[in-house]
């Protein structure tokens, strides 16, 4: 009875997505793909079979610990307490930092808010005040990027105590199979939904590695991010043998160094001032070290001070945009503004941390859990389902007349609301799916392999 329960369950999952997968090209206009439908079918199969298993792991441990199966804290049962880990993680880990998860929450909606606002800033007038507006608006939402590189230092190089450091070798191996890994699915997901199937064929492999190195397939142009935290993952174990021994003072010290340099970098030429040389100090990976510095204690001391920082740099990027033509150089990525904007909102969750922070509703858990999914897909989500789609944008609710004029404020701010909301849902919902299908599949056969391949026991 069982094994009928599961093989009617799969089938039905199966058929959803198959049908989900060809509504790409519109629902019954291509005629039954067997092929399609067995591949999608073993990746159901494969994740429900995973799933169970974990399930019952779950199970056993609580049975160990307690006598009863379930969650003995919510008196959950089984299901609904695995249910609730694979939405939201294991609240109950040891370490768990809430305020990170706060903090993921708003990198995602801010990552997928800012996107929204430049498409719809792009149609406005320029120089009116409703473009001036969302310009400004959008150019703070644009500490979303280095929010994400923040958390990722953080919980990298930030000390905890009683955690142990893995080698070189099995943290690399650990980061290929869980970082490296999904995000070359998900940009496996925009090859299939471009070109179909055929662009995943074994033959053009060589060509989809060289095509996710390079980002140059156009599909794709946000994995610049992604990139730049791969790229630290690279750097990490060095850096972190440097942050562990690293005292407060000097934490500082480097803040104020790495923050100098991104000034000279990016504002010397602006007054006649280069180098011959450069320095990663002022680049991107200097941000994963300010992450670690936003773990110290030397960083709450100055917390007021960066609060004040982060308040000057809101006053520079208003007057950028409003003064200067090409501000986006001045003000986005890891400019100065955004780095003490990024840093000071860091702080702020951390220091309610134990009060404001202390706890997360489920719903926003699950956008935590699943924000660098959100981060990769959003903008299949918003240009190909939410715009494309549903209809849904910036503009929609705008008449004619004055598009960029101060009456269109409330339009436009409706439009863009809706289509962030939209966004976020449905790109949760699929990141949902796909890192419990696809994702969970291939990580758990690469885990095998890589464990083995380490001598390890599972």
């Amino acid at each position: 009875m069982k094994r009928i329960r599961f093989t009617l369950f799969v089938a039905a999952v199966t058929t959803v997505l198959y049908l989900a997968v060809e509504a790409r090209q519109g629902l019954f206009s291509q005629p039954f793909s067997l092929k399609n439908f067995l591949i999608i079918g073993a990746f159901v199969a494969g994740a429900s079979w995973i799933h169970r298993k974990r399930m019952a792991r779950l199970a056993s441990r609580e049975i160990a610990a307690t006598g009863l199966p379930g969650d003995r804290e919510t008196n959950a049962s089984p299901v609904r307490a695995y249910l609730g880990e694979v939405l939201c993680g294991d609240v109950r880990r040891p370490g768990r930092i809430v305020y990170m998860d706060w903090l993921r929450v708003l990198a995602a909606v801010l990552v997928v808010a800012l996107h929204i606002i430049r498409s719809t800033v792009e149609k406005l007038p320029v120089h009116t005040p409703s473009w001036e507006f969302f310009s400004g608006l959008s150019s703070l939402f644009a500490v979303c990027n280095v929010l994400f590189v923040l958390i990722s230092g953080a919980l990298i190089l930030g000390k905890r105590p009683g955690e142990k450091d893995d080698s070189i070798l099995r943290f690399y191996g650990k980061k290929a199979v869980n970082v490296l890994v999904p995000c070359f699915l998900y940009f496996l997901f925009y090859m299939f939904y471009a070109f179909g199937l055929s662009a995943l064929y074994p033959a053009n492999w060589g060509n989809l590695l060289r095509q996710f190195a390079g980002n140059t397939t156009g599909l794709t142009p946000h994995f610049w991010l992604v990139h730049v935290i791969l790229l630290f993952y690279v750097a990490a174990p060095f850096f972190k043998c440097l942050t562990r021994q690293m005292r407060d003072g000097t934490a500082a010290a480097m803040a104020a160094v790495i923050f100098l340099a991104h000034c000279y970098f990016l504002y010397g030429p602006y007054a006649g001032m280069g180098y011959v040389a450069t320095t990663f100090l002022g680049a991107w990976d200097a941000v994963f070290l300010l992450g670690y510095f936003c773990t110290t204690n030397i960083a709450l001391r100055l917390y007021r001070f960066l609060l004040a920082g982060a308040a000057a740099a809101v006053v520079f990027i208003i007057f950028a945009v409003h003064a200067i033509d090409s501000y986006e150089i001045l003000v986005f990525n890891n400019a100065p503004p955004m780095l003490l904007l990024g840093c000071a909102l860091f702080l702020t969750f951390r220091t309610y941390g134990d009060t404001v922070f202390s706890r997360i509703p489920s719903l926003l858990a699950v956008l935590a859990k699943y924000s660098f999914p959100v981060l990769m897909i959003h903008w299949f989500v918003f240009f190909e389902i939410v715009e494309k789609r549903l209809g849904v944008n910036g503009m929609m609710f705008v008449g004619g007349g004055l598009i960029g004029g101060l009456t269109r404020l409330p339009g436009l701010a409706a439009g863009m609301l809706l289509s962030t909301v939209l966004t976020l849902a449905i790109s949760a919902a699929f990141a949902v799916v796909f890192d419990n299908t696809v994702v969970l599949c291939v990580e758990t056969v690469l885990e095998g392999v890589s464990g083995r391949a380490l001598g390890e026991k599972h």
